[in-house]
């Protein structure tokens, strides 16, 4: 199943490189049929694991026929996009009344599908799971979330829950 909306590319690149299935970019993408229909990689198998046949053309269809076409993974990779977390067309500037203290609001990384991944890894836009509490959180409110967050007395039998910074005057109590 993919994971980049078509949306996220610049201009109309992914005509003909979108899934029919999950309807994202195309992730590993495979030759279904002789036809030349292609779907991700999980969206084939998920789909022919129930029917043996092509999804769009309804030809006999296998898992063990699927093959990689690695013109389409190269055209994929090669495509320029922007973070899920950005804006799609980012206005000019009014640079009379800007302020330039303000965090940004939005992630300004564009680069190659290719790099994406690994933009992810470091974008402090993408939430993570607090380690403590479960919930979700930004990156760049990580610092911020850690005065919040309930965490678990760690003595053993103690199960009461507070923020690290009452944390210090639950175990002097």
């Amino acid at each position: 199943m993919g994971f980049i909306e078509p949306a996220l590319l610049e201009g109309d690149q992914a005509e003909g490189l979108t899934c029919s299935i999950c309807m994202l970019l195309l992730e590993a993408p495979r030759s279904v049929c002789g036809e030349g229909h292609l779907l991700c990689l999980d969206c084939a198998r998920q789909a022919l694991s129930r029917t043996p046949k092509c999804p769009e053309c309804r030809a006999d269809a296998s898992v063990a026929a699927l093959h990689r076409n690695r013109r389409v993974e190269a055209e994929l990779d090669g495509l320029h996009m922007r973070c899920t977390h950005g804006r799609a067309a980012a206005p000019e500037p009014d640079t009379k009344r800007q302020r330039t203290d303000l965090e940004p609001s939005h992630c300004d990384w564009r680069g190659k599908v290719a790099e994406y991944r690994d933009h992810l890894k470091e974008c402090p836009f993408e939430p993570y799971k607090c380690e403590d509490c479960g919930e979700m959180v930004a990156r760049r409110e990580k610092e911020a979330h850690a005065t919040v967050c309930k965490i678990t007395c760690p003595f053993f039998g103690c199960s009461h829950k507070c923020t690290r910074t009452e944390m210090a005057q639950h175990h002097a109590d």
